[in-house]
Order: structure tokens, then sequence, then C-alpha cells
């Protein structure tokens, strides 16, 4: 083969368990005390009793072509980490990783859904992949379970480019994937408003939102972003629950939901499932203070899809769920490197890992919506929800006051992760913050790029921000972002963090960043 093969089993597997490291020679079986890890097809399973569990790693002593370039994904969200370079034997690759030389492309990944949190890592000679399978920071303890730690799949390509190989490759990792039925697009208010609004705000922003997508048949989403609650950032820097009730400014949330419907623009609505005043619930406080809801406990989540049901019977069809691997993780991707769950807190349920914890939770914000509201994940693990939410906020906060931010965090994101468009689910690259902080003109390239990028646009304006000749280029860029549309693929990604150059409809564009 061109490229290492790690379809086979691998040479090595070494057990964490009980705080102690053991070393065997690969095979089928290994057995370890009350511990039995089994690799059949690519498929890890791992099963145990009262032995505290911490990872299972498979290496293989392959070399890397020389001179090729490597592809890996994130943890959960992109911070601006996303790039292609060659063998760096510190840099994490959880998920999958993609190595590139001439025309030809190699991908390794575990499937989606997976029990535990996998991380590759290549050096020179060797491959290796790490099963995490920490409760909370401490071993899990199976008590007699099997789990299925991971499905090696791995593919290669001749002859295409290496971003239509990705996104074929998503498709072959890719379990149970759901999405929505038409493209997404609309207004999000928190990169104008940063958590001070009203009532009468989010009608302002729903009845231009209706001016402006007049006549197209795809309705677009006015989302309530943080804002609404009783106890909301703007006012003290909480910004979770209860979440059945709103603050003053927001005196009925059934009956904005209605205004908005009435107007032919979709309800949307934001929240954090894990945070929450109530402290007759279950949970733990975590170093800042914040009270955490422990969603191993089954009346925890039970109260989750209550809240749920609350929005959706509220009348909201999109539903936004925030923070929830920060939450349970205590940690942001951007610092996790190897060790996703290193500043974890531990959880009252020990039987399952925090790969299980998280995929219940949003299993339970899925089935809790009925199918009546598309989710969109945010701070979410996407290799974790295929199939539990339609829309993955796949990159770290833009911004409506820094233009940089919004360069870095959102062209990044939305060059290195388009390729899990339709395939994991839509990807949000998230928002265009138009005000007057950043420069009409460099977000017009922002807002082009979204709409013709075949993912969801979302846009945040005040509603007397814009001019006439500011608002007709806005409704344009809606009236392209409402139709089904080739996915963009990036030209200069492999030399530049930030590419400018893209294929769109078949021919090569290039947008100018640094206007």
């Amino acid at each position: 083969m061109y490229f290492p093969d790690i379809s086979r089993l691998p040479d090595k597997v070494l057990i964490k368990a009980n705080n102690e490291e053991t070393s065997f020679d690969g095979a089928e079986s290994i057995i370890l005390n009350d511990i039995e890890v089994s690799i059949n097809d690519g498929k890890i399973t791992l099963t145990a009793d009262k032995s505290e569990v911490s990872w299972v790693k498979l290496v293989w002593c392959v070399r890397m072509p020389s001179g090729c370039r490597i592809y890996a994904d994130a943890w959960e969200r992109g911070y601006c980490e996303f790039d292609w370079r060659g063998i760096d034997c510190e840099r994490p690759m959880p998920w999958y990783f993609v190595v590139n030389k001439d025309d030809k492309t190699a991908c390794y990944g575990v499937k989606t859904l997976p029990d535990s949190f996998c991380g590759f890592k290549c050096l020179k000679g060797e491959i290796s992949l790490k099963c995490d399978t920490l409760n909370g920071k401490s071993g899990v303890i199976l008590g007699g379970k099997t789990i299925c730690c991971g499905e090696i799949v791995t593919k290669e390509y001749e002859g295409i480019s290496a971003h239509k190989a990705m996104h074929d490759f998503a498709g072959v990792m890719a379990v149970n994937p759901v999405f929505p039925e038409k493209p997404v697009y609309g207004y999000n208010n928190w990169y104008y408003a940063y958590g001070k609004s009203s009532d009468e705000e989010i009608t302002e922003n729903a009845k231009q939102l209706a001016r402006l997508t007049k006549g197209l048949s795809n309705r677009p989403y006015m989302v309530i972003d943080d804002c609404w609650q009783v106890k909301h950032w703007y006012k003290g820097g909480y910004n979770g629950g209860p979440w059945r009730e709103s603050n003053a400014d927001f005196p009925d949330m059934k009956a904005l939901a209605d205004k908005i419907s009435a107007m032919d623009v979709i309800p949307g609505i934001w929240m954090r499932p894990l945070q929450n005043a109530d402290e007759r619930l279950k949970g733990y406080y975590t170093n800042a203070e914040e009270f955490i809801l422990d969603p191993t406990y089954p009346e925890v989540l039970d109260f989750i899809a209550g809240d749920i049901k609350t929005l959706v019977g509220w009348g909201y069809k999109l539903i936004k769920h925030d923070f929830s691997t920060n939450d349970i993780l205590n940690i942001w991707g951007r610092t996790m490197g190897d060790s996703p769950a290193k500043q974890a807190y531990d959880f009252h349920d020990r039987s399952l890992t925090n790969a299980q914890i998280i995929k219940n939770l949003y299993k339970t914000i899925y089935d809790a919506a009925d199918g009546k509201a598309l989710i969109i994940g945010c701070n979410c693990v996407g290799h974790l929800g295929t199939g539990y939410f339609q829309i993955h906020r796949s990159g770290d906060d833009t911004s409506g006051r820094s233009w940089l931010g919004t360069l870095r965090l959102g062209v990044n994101t939305l060059a290195f992760r388009a390729h899990q468009q339709n395939k994991f689910f839509f990807i949000d690259a998230d928002c265009a913050g138009l005000t007057d902080k950043i420069d009409f003109e460099q977000n017009k390239e922002w807002l082009r790029i979204l709409a013709y990028s075949g993912t969801p646009l979302f846009v945040s304006v005040a509603p007397t921000t814009l001019n006439e000749e500011q608002e007709k280029y806005l409704a344009e860029m809606f009236a392209v972002a409402s139709q089904e549309r080739e996915l963009i693929e990036p030209v200069d990604w492999f030399s530049d963090k930030l590419p400018s150059e893209y294929i769109i409809d078949g021919k090569k564009t290039v947008f100018d960043w640094y206007k």
C-alpha cells in the first residue's frame, strides 16, 4: 500500500487499569485479570467487572510516506487549530485524520457514536489509537458490561481532491445521521445583543427578517439566544436555567413564538441544559461555584427532557443547546490536548464512560423534541452527536465586535469542517455579526461565502443597523442561502489556515479577508 495499513491487528495493545499500565503483543483478544479487550474486523470491545479502566491503546509500527501532509479533527468545536501540516508527534488527532501526498489521500478514523473518546497520534514510524474510557477523571467501572470503544475504518483515494475524499469518508464514518429537510438560514440575536434584548426587539428582528425574505418558499429561522431566561448572561454573568420561565423583558415566550410564526418566520431558541438554578436537582459545584446537573442520574435526564418539551410546547421549532461539553468535562476543547477529561468531575454512575454520558444527554434532548424541532448542538462533540442533532455549531464563537474573531474562528471552521456537511449533520460555522464595530465590506465577504457554501447562514443584526443598500445585499444572500447548493471546496488550504480561494459552483472564487 502507498499509505500505512491500520486495518490489520495492532502490533501492541496497552491497557491502563487501576492506575497501572500494562503492555501486550497485539492479538484478537487480550485478557488482564477481569478485563478483556477484543479486536475483530476493526471493532474494539472492552469488557470488565470491578477494575477501573482508564484507556485502551492500540499501536501499529508503520511508516508514513515522506513529505506527506496531515489533517486532524478536533475533540468538539474548532478553535482555529485546523490545518494541514507534516508529521507532528505532539499533535492530538481526535476521531480521525487524513494524509495527503500528490494526488493520493488516505483517511483513518473511527465510526461515529463510539463508547470512548478516540484519539490518534502519528509518529514517523508509528500510529496509535487511544480509546479513553474514563468516567469523569477516573477509570470506568463497567460491572461486567461490554462496550464498543470504537470501530476503525480506513479508505484510500486517488485522482480526486483531498476535500472530496474527506467528504466521502465522513459518510463512511457516520452512523445514523439526521439532517434538516431544507437549507437552514436566518437570524440569531447574540452577536449584536450579547444577552441584552427584549420581546419588542426580537419582534422587530422577526419583522425585518420576514421583509428581507419575502417571497422565498423556504422560510428563515429567528433564533433567540441567551437573553430570555430568568438569570441570563447580561445580568451577573450567569446563563443557566430555569428553562420553563422567562425574565421581565420576555413576559410570555409562547406568545412571542406565536408572533414570530404569524410573520411566516420560524421561531428558535437557545438553552443550556446542564446548568439550572434549582439546586433540588442532583448535581455538583464546579471550581467556579457553578451548579451543574449530573446527567448520570435518570431523574436529571427526565427533568431535561421536560425542559425541552416545554420549549417545543411553546412553539419553538429549533432548539440550540449549549455548553454541555464544558459542563460535563470542565474544560474547553482548545485546551484538552491528549486528555479530554483531565479536569472532569466524577459522576454518580461510575459504570458509564464520558462518551456514553454525553451520548445519553444528546439522545434525551433529541427524543424529547420528538421531531417537532430541529436541534443545534453547540459546544458539543460532533463525533458523538450524529443522529442526535441535525446541525452542529462546528467552531468557537465568531464576533460582532472583532473582524479578526470572525476571520480566525469562522473562516477556519468553514474551510476545514465543511466536508462533514450533509454527512454527519449540517455544519454551522457561526454567525455574521453585522454591527457598527465591524466594517460591512468585511462582513460582506463572510456573508457571501456562507450563503454560497452549501452550509447554514445565520446573521446577527440589530433591527435599525443596516441602510437600504446593506439590506438589499443581505436579502440577496438570504435568497442564495435558502436554496440547495453544491458544497464549497477550499483550494489554498494546504498553505493557509484561513483559505481565501474556493471552488463554488464549479468555478474558482477568491475572497478578500483583509479589506
